[in-house]
C-alpha cells in the first residue's frame, strides 16, 4: 500500500523522516506488522539502522498493508 511504499522509500535513502513516519503510523503500523515485528523495525529506525528496519519491514509486510 501507500504507506508501506512511501516507509520502504525512505528506509531505503537512509532518510531520518522514516523515523517520523513510524511515530506518526505506530498504532497503524503495529497492527499491520504485528507487535514484534513493529519493534524491530522501530527500534532500528531509532538508532538510525535503516538498512536492519528495511530488511525487517520486507520481511512483516503483511497482504493488506495500508
Amino acid at each position: 500500500g501507500e504507506l508501506f511504499d512511501r516507509l520502504h522509500a525512505l528506509l531505503g535513502e537512509g532518510n531520518a523522516a522514516a523515523i517520523a513516519m513510524l511515530e506518526q503510523y505506530e498504532i497503524v503500523l503495529e497492527r499491520a506488522l504485528g507487535t514484534a515485528a513493529w519493534r524491530i523495525v522501530a527500534a532500528a529506525a531509532q538508532e538510525e539502522d535503516f538498512d536492519r528496519a528495511l530488511a525487517a519491514l520486507r520481511n512483516a509486510r503483511p497482504a493488506a498493508m495500508p
